[in-house]
């Protein structure tokens, strides 16, 4: 009997702590936009996105196996 009181007692404990959790927090929204489609350097692409969108640029491939600058932001942020 005692064990089945713990469990239940458990139980209680956890439903009682999944309802107090508080609300979580919502991602923001990412965006993206191409900086260079003819090609890419890494370290200027990183560069102008950091500076422009406050981002964080990327070296995309493309369908013809050429390489695009794009940078991928927070929506909010700009």
């Amino acid at each position: 009997m005692a064990k089945l009181s713990f469990s239940c007692v458990f139980l209680l404990l956890v439903l009682a702590s999944v309802a107090l959790m508080g609300p979580r927090a919502e991602a923001q929204k990412r965006c993206s936009v191409v900086l260079n489609p003819d090609s890419c350097d890494l370290n200027k692409c990183r560069e102008e996105c950091y500076k422009t969108r406050d981002g964080n640029g990327v070296c995309q491939a493309d369908p013809e196996f050429n390489y695009r600058c794009v940078c991928v932001y927070n929506c909010g942020a700009n």
